[in-house]
């Protein structure tokens, strides 16, 4: 990716996806330099900062070429999985090996991922992932996380795509990094329309508890949320001796 870091062929890295935004550069609203700062670079965090998540699948699909990677060579994926450079992809077969708590995968978007070391760290606790250890999480996970937490908060845990496993017809010459970024035709960007079939099926749905019940549960769920997330963090009480307010009260 470094390589790639003049405005005639300019790469950039975004939440671990490897972006070829030469053609881009004339039509950022920002003007070219605010992207040829970053040409070669991981700009992560600087475009999370003023972008929205969804921004680079409506705007600029095309420019996706690969996912970031150590570059080492065809080997084989931890578990036996073929990697990227003898494979297409890790066959559900292999993933559905890993189904427990030691040893933990799950499907996301196409994306198989190691969990297993998350697993603590996951703000809804380790049974909301457990469950779906060894399976396809993707609609599930879509429909309560943003597109870019992945990339965000365990980047590290994406080891390979999913696939049939049968051997590739034409690996990369060098092995390893290569043939996934510089194969463009056999890229395929991410869905983003997923995360707002979700929403919109969110928004429209009835949840799991149909009718005016659940209307009455989640609205008062709603709003005891709201008063937890308000109150609870607050300071709003301290105690400093100050016997005023008291003595004007009682002369009032």
């Amino acid at each position: 990716v470094a390589k790639h870091n003049s405005k005639s062929d300019c790469w950039v890295v975004v939440d671990g996806q490897v972006l070829d935004v030469t053609s881009f550069l004339s039509e950022h609203p920002g003007g070219e330099l605010a992207i040829l700062t970053f040409a070669g670079k991981d700009a992560t965090e600087e475009f999370n900062m003023i972008h929205p998540p969804d921004v680079i699948g409506k705007y600029a699909p095309d420019s996706v070429i690969g996912m970031i990677g150590g570059g080492g060579g065809g080997g084989a994926v931890a578990g036996g999985a073929p990697a990227a450079g003898g494979a297409p992809g890790i066959p559900m077969t292999e993933v559905a090996k890993h189904n427990s708590k030691t040893d933990c995968w799950v499907v996301v978007d196409g994306q198989v991922l190691d969990v297993t070391s998350f697993l603590s760290e996951h703000p809804g606790g380790e049974l909301a992932i457990l469950t779906f250890a060894g399976k396809d999480a993707t609609e599930e996970f879509n429909m309560i996380h943003p597109p870019d937490v992945i990339g965000k908060y365990a980047p590290d845990s994406v080891i390979g795509k999913v696939g049939s496993g049968a051997p590739a017809a034409a690996p990369a010459a060098n092995g390893g990094l290569a043939e996934p970024l510089l194969a463009k035709g056999g890229h395929q960007g991410k869905d983003w329309s997923r995360s707002e079939k979700n929403r919109e099926m969110r928004m429209k749905g009835e949840g799991k508890i149909p009718g005016w019940w659940g209307a009455v549960f989640y609205m008062v769920l709603g709003f005891l949320k709201e008063i937890l997330f308000t109150i609870v963090p607050q300071k709003n009480v301290t105690f400093n001796g100050d016997r005023v307010g008291l003595t004007r009260s009682a002369m009032f």
